[in-house]
């Protein structure tokens, strides 16, 4: 999951890409691409009310993911944990610069199964 989420993120490299986790009734994971309709998406992202109420309609919506494009942070910033903090979704950060995956997942929510899904290394 987490190789076809960077693939999504490197289409489009000049902005930052988004999207949900959302955890169906029966277990499974699915990821849920939204459009960036933050007003500056090459270094910020915001996830519209329409995309998150579609997801829902699909299951729970347990996470998120975004890249930082080239002109981003080469790690999660302040916001990526507030935003993480606030809502409760830990978030995965595709850092396109370094090839690097980062996690912010101040509630603990991201179990090992999760983790295993997503296919996050250990």
């Amino acid at each position: 999951m987490i190789e076809k989420i960077k693939e999504l993120c490197l289409k489009n490299q000049s902005v930052e890409s988004c999207g949900l986790f959302i955890l169906k009734k029966d277990d499974n994971l699915l990821y849920f691409p939204c459009k960036n309709i933050h007003s500056s998406p090459e270094t910020d992202f915001e996830i519209s009310v329409k995309d998150f109420l579609e997801a829902e309609k699909l299951g729970e919506v347990i996470g998120i993911y975004h890249s930082h494009t080239k002109s981003c942070l080469p790690e999660p910033s302040s916001f990526d944990y507030s935003y993480s903090e606030l809502t409760g979704y830990f978030n995965i950060i595709y850092i396109m610069n370094s090839d690097k995956i980062c996690v912010v997942d101040p509630d603990k929510k991201l179990t090992k199964e999760i983790k295993d899904k997503i296919k996050l290394q250990k």
